[in-house]
């Protein structure tokens, strides 16, 4: 049995009346009862799929704002007041399936790039230090991080999971798969879905107020040609297979990002 599949039966050990009430829906009781991965919004009967290192933070905060969530004292400690599935009453959980479902992924190359800046190439975090690369924020430290993922080390920590293994439910089973890559017009869609004015989707053309000034701000998609080698983006490419086919991102550099255009006819 793998861990996946131990961390599955968990999960419904650990929640079985709620995963009693869900089954039937071929939801990954992990992913639903497992930390803050599925934030819920009554307001807007809407559930939140949070993929780390895909603009988790940004959609979070724009639907807490949405739904008239923040307060003074909530705006900067947001995350711990969102709604999850083992904090409902049993009967605010049997509508869970019938509630709006979104999902929002990046691009893999820039994903992996973003979660190495963030966390592992400032060697600020302790946290991080086991990670090869630490405190190396070179495209070499770049490299043996990606080596690190490929040794065994990409189940370390969630946020260098695969994003197909961090959804609640099958892909073709959500609302809405937005890109943040074009995460304004995949959100006015989703608005006016929801019944809620498109034009509210503007706002995320920059950066929340609750990342304003934060180290999370990566701007990784505009340093791919800085960071990235032959070698590490075959890596990516294999560590990240599943999210490239399932989601439909070209594995070329360059379909997705210009500036990474030079690295064509070595990644082909």
């Amino acid at each position: 049995m793998n861990y996946h599949s131990l961390e599955r039966i968990a999960a419904c050990m650990q929640h079985p009346c709620r995963a009693f009430l869900l089954r039937g829906n071929k939801y990954d009781f992990d992913i639903v009862f497992h930390g803050s991965h599925l934030a819920v919004f009554p307001d807007l009967q809407l559930c939140f799929n949070r993929i780390k290192k895909s603009g988790n933070t940004t959609v979070s905060a724009f639907l807490s704002d949405l739904s008239n969530r923040f307060t003074t004292e909530s705006k900067h400690g947001f995350k711990k007041i969102l709604v999850k599935p083992k904090s409902m009453s049993l009967a605010q959980l049997e509508l869970l399936p019938s509630f709006y479902s979104l999902v929002v992924v990046r691009n893999p190359y820039s994903r992996a790039l973003s979660a190495f800046l963030e966390k592992v190439a400032p060697g600020r975090s302790s946290k991080y230090h086991y990670c090869a690369g630490f405190g190396n924020s070179t495209s070499d430290g770049f490299y043996e991080f990606l080596t690190f993922l490929d040794n065994g080390g990409l189940w370390r920590d969630r946020h260098f999971w695969p994003q197909v293994n961090l959804l609640y439910q099958p892909i073709e089973n959500f609302s809405r798969v937005a890109r943040l890559e074009q995460l304004v017009d995949d959100m006015r869609i989703v608005l006016s879905d929801i019944g809620q004015d498109p034009m509210h989707a503007e706002v995320l053309a920059r950066p929340h107020q609750v990342e304003a000034g934060k180290s999370k701000i990566t701007s990784a998609s505009t340093k791919l040609s800085e960071f990235y080698t032959a070698g590490s983006a075959a890596l990516v490419r294999k560590l990240y297979a599943q999210d490239f086919q399932r989601f439909r991102y070209p594995t070329h550099l360059s379909n997705h990002f210009p500036s990474a255009s030079g690295l064509d006819e070595k990644t082909a």
